[in-house]
């Protein structure tokens, strides 16, 4: 007899357990290249602006309503009280004054340092006691309030003042374009008085 074992199928064969394989502890590989996180979508790169990167802004309403008060926005001398009162000449005004006095009359004429002139003019002193004048000249120095009465409405005036004189620096302006067909004949020269200044116009005291 044979001493030779029999064969066994490899498929048959018990598998042999495997050893997990232990890798020497190696460090971290750093990446090849850095991920570049994408441009914003509202940054455009233009040629027509020499080739710069410029950000497109995103307008909103609000956007919009702040561009369009920028460009409806009065210059300074538009901007102050002295332009507010020439608005509301012949109003009844009360002047309320630094030292404890009031002035209270129809406005008649006003300067950009609220010099003005009132007419029917009422000053209440500071004991009550009040008189009145035909005329008076407000120094605009000494002013402290100037209160308007409740029937006025200074926005609208001011707007309809703003809007007049508009009109008439067009109206110049187009009269200065305008190329003249034939200049009339001058004049002969005659001398006029200069006119008074306007504290002279009043009448009443200084105030």
């Amino acid at each position: 007899m044979s001493s030779q074992q029999p064969r066994i199928p490899k498929k048959q064969r018990a598998a042999a357990p495997r050893m997990p394989e232990q890798r020497p502890a190696s460090r971290e590989r750093m990446p090849d290249h850095v991920p570049v996180p994408p441009a914003p979508p509202d940054l455009i790169y233009s040629r027509r602006r020499g080739g710069r990167a410029h950000q497109q802004q995103q307008q909103t309403p609000g956007d919009a309503k702040r561009k369009r008060n920028a460009r409806k926005r009065l210059p300074r001398t538009h901007r102050t009280l002295a332009v507010l009162l020439q608005a509301v000449r012949d109003e009844q005004l009360t002047f309320e004054m630094k030292d404890g006095t009031s002035v209270a009359g129809a406005l008649y004429e006003v300067d950009a340092n609220l010099n003005a002139t009132l007419r029917g003019a009422t000053q209440t002193l500071r004991n009550g006691t009040q008189r009145r004048y035909e005329s008076a000249y407000v120094n605009g120095s000494g002013v402290l309030y100037v209160l308007f009465p409740a029937r006025c409405d200074p926005v609208r005036s001011l707007d309809r003042y703003l809007d007049a004189q508009e009109r008439v620096a067009r109206t110049q302006t187009r009269s200065k374009r305008a190329a003249p067909a034939a200049r009339a004949p001058t004049p002969e020269a005659i001398s006029i008085e200069a006119p008074a200044r306007q504290r002279d116009l009043a009448d009443g005291p200084r105030i």
